[in-house]
C-alpha cells in the first residue's frame, strides 16, 4: 500500500467517525428539532455511501492491484461497472443535496412556516434527488474497464472522440449549473435574511456572519470539482482519477466540518457533553449549595 493510499485511510477513518458522530448527535439530541438538521443528516449519509464508494477506484487503478481484488473482478465483473456508475451518480446526488441545503436556507428566510414544511417532506424531496441522479447518469458513456496482467492494474478503454467530447459537454454543464445555482441561493438567503432582520442589528450581523461563512465553503468546496475538470485534461489518467478521489473526498467531507465548525447549536450541544464541564458545573453547585447554606470553604 503506497503513501497516499494510506494517508486517505487515515484522514478517512477519522472523518468518517466524526461523520457518524454528527448523525447520532442530530438524530438522538432533542436540541436538534429543526429540520435543517434532518437535511444535514440525510446529506452526511449520501456523503458517507459516497466515500465508500471511492475505495475500488482508489485501490484498482494502481499497480500491484491484490489478487483478492483480481478474483472478486474475475467472478463479479459487473461490481467494477456499478462503482464507475455511481461514481457519477454521487457526482449528481452530492451537488443536489448541496443545493436542497442552500435552497432550505433561503425558503426558511422567506416563510415562517417553512421548517414544519420541510420536517414533512424532506424524504420525499431527497427521493427526488436519487431518482433525478439515477436518471441523469445514465445519459454519460462510461469507458470499459479491464485488467492489464502485464502492468499488474486495471485500466480503463478509450471512448470514441464523439462520446469524449460528449462526456466533456455533460460534465462542464452540469458543473457549471450546480455551481451558478449553489451560488446563487446562497446570495439570495444573505439577502432575505438581511431584509427580515434589518431592525436586530446586532442578531443581523451574527446571523449573516454565519450564512456568509457556510455560503462561501460550500461554493468553494464545490468549485473544487469544476477545478478538477478543467485540469483533468492536463494529467495522465491515473493522476486524473487520485485527483478526483481526492477532490470527492473533500467534499464528502465537507458538510460534516462545516457543521462542527459554524453551527453554534452543534458548539453547545458539545459543551454539553465534555465531562470536565459536567465536572465543574458540579463542583459549582456544590459550592453554591455551601454558600446558601453560610459556609464557605
Amino acid at each position: 500500500m503506497d503513501i497516499l493510499l494510506k494517508i486517505s485511510m487515515v484522514y478517512g477513518i477519522i472523518s468518517v467517525f466524526f461523520m457518524l458522530f454528527v448523525i447520532l448527535l442530530l438524530t438522538f439530541n432533542k436540541r436538534f428539532v429543526y429540520s435543517f438538521y434532518r437535511v444535514i443528516v440525510m446529506d452526511i449519509l449520501i456523503n458517507f455511501t459516497c466515500w465508500l464508494n471511492t475505495w475500488p477506484a482508489k485501490v484498482l487503478f494502481r499497480p500491484g492491484v491484490p489478487d483478492s481484488f483480481l478474483q472478486i473482478h474475475e467472478s463479479y465483473p459487473w461490481l467494477t461497472s456499478v462503482s464507475q456508475f455511481l461514481t457519477t451518480f454521487f457526482f449528481h446526488a452530492q451537488s443536489l443535496s448541496t443545493i436542497v441545503i442552500c435552497a432550505h436556507r433561503l425558503i426558511s428566510a422567506k416563510y415562517e412556516n417553512a421548517n414544519k414544511k420541510w420536517n414533512r417532506y424532506y424524504l420525499f424531496v431527497y427521493a427526488g434527488v436519487i431518482i433525478f441522479s439515477v436518471f441523469i447518469t445514465n445519459f454519460i458513456y462510461f469507458q470499459k474497464i479491464h485488467f492489464d496482467y502485464q502492468e499488474r492494474m486495471f485500466v480503463l478503454d478509450d471512448v470514441s472522440y464523439e462520446q469524449e467530447m460528449f462526456n466533456g459537454i455533460y460534465l462542464f454543464f452540469f458543473f457549471t449549473l450546480y455551481a451558478v445555482s449553489i451560488m446563487i441561493t446562497g446570495a439570495l438567503t444573505l439577502q432575505q435574511v438581511r431584509e427580515r432582520l434589518a431592525d436586530h442589528a446586532d442578531k443581523h450581523k451574527q446571523l449573516l456572519r454565519r450564512l456568509s461563512k457556510i455560503a462561501v465553503a460550500h461554493t468553494l468546496v464545490f468549485s473544487l470539482f469544476l477545478f478538477w475538470f478543467m485540469s483533468s485534461t492536463l494529467m495522465s489518467t491515473g493522476l486524473a482519477i487520485e485527483a478526483l478521489s481526492f477532490v470527492t473526498d473533500l467534499v464528502a467531507f465537507s458538510t460534516t466540518y462545516i457543521v462542527l465548525f459554524f453551527d453554534k447549536n452543534v458548539h453547545s450541544a458539545l459543551k454539553d457533553m465534555i465531562p470536565i464541564r459536567i465536572a465543574l458545573g458540579s463542583v459549582g453547585d456544590v459550592h453554591q449549595s455551601n454558600n446558601n447554606n453560610g459556609i464557605t470553604p
